[in-house]
């Protein structure tokens, strides 16, 4: 579309010179011919007129509309919405591997004793028991740590919250660092980075 109009113009605009070829540029005439002159100055004048209002027929006809529709397809361009990428093939009937959810967790670090460094996670609302008993304790710990219980208390984390949660059920009981201790039995919130002592400072605890 757009050649056959670039070609429309171009031809216009050569049947615009032609025209203004055809204008003579004016007989040298000896001395006294007037009546020559004014002839040939009216046919002259004649053409140029034929020639301006041809000019702007075709201006009119052709120039404008073409320039109105190239700004047209050029804004129509700019406004229409970047193709989408194509998704990649699959293998037919071959269904599409979900990608692994989130599992957002907490953490426990051991700071003290023979399990020091020790890093346990503790899933979201996930509640994990700490003793020395195998049979109830999901964190066993060591005979070392003499004052830990059987079972000793609970740590669970809410993703939600950004918070621990900590119940004593000990007889030694669960403190906090600065020696305040927990009342057993109530689930007792804690930010990250709380350190905690189970019994006493020999088991030191972080929720990371």
């Amino acid at each position: 579309m757009r050649l056959k109009r670039s070609l429309s113009v171009l031809l216009s605009a050569l049947f615009v010179l032609g025209l203004l070829a055809l204008i003579p540029a004016g007989p040298v005439l000896a001395d006294g011919d007037t009546d020559v002159v004014a002839d040939g100055s009216s046919d002259t004048l004649i053409i140029i007129l034929v020639a301006v209002v041809l000019t702007i027929l075709i201006i009119t006809i052709v120039v404008i509309p073409f320039a109105v529709a190239t700004v047209r397809e050029e804004r129509s361009a700019a406004e229409r919405p970047a193709a989408r990428p194509a998704s990649s093939p699959t293998a037919a009937g071959a269904k599409a591997v979900p990608e692994p959810e989130e599992n957002p967790s907490g953490k426990i670090r051991i700071l003290t004793g023979s399990m020091k460094d020790m890093e346990i996670p503790v899933n979201d609302r996930t509640t994990l028991c700490l003793g020395k008993d195998p049979r109830v304790a999901n964190i066993v710990f060591t005979n070392d740590y003499i004052h830990v219980s059987r079972f000793h208390c609970t740590v669970s984390f809410d993703y939600d919250l950004g918070k621990y949660f900590v119940t004593d059920s000990s007889l030694n009981g669960t403190f906090k660092d600065n020696g305040q201790r927990l009342t057993k039995g109530v689930r007792t919130p804690f930010p990250h980075g709380t350190v905690i002592m189970l019994a006493n400072n020999r088991c030191k605890l972080l929720l990371v």
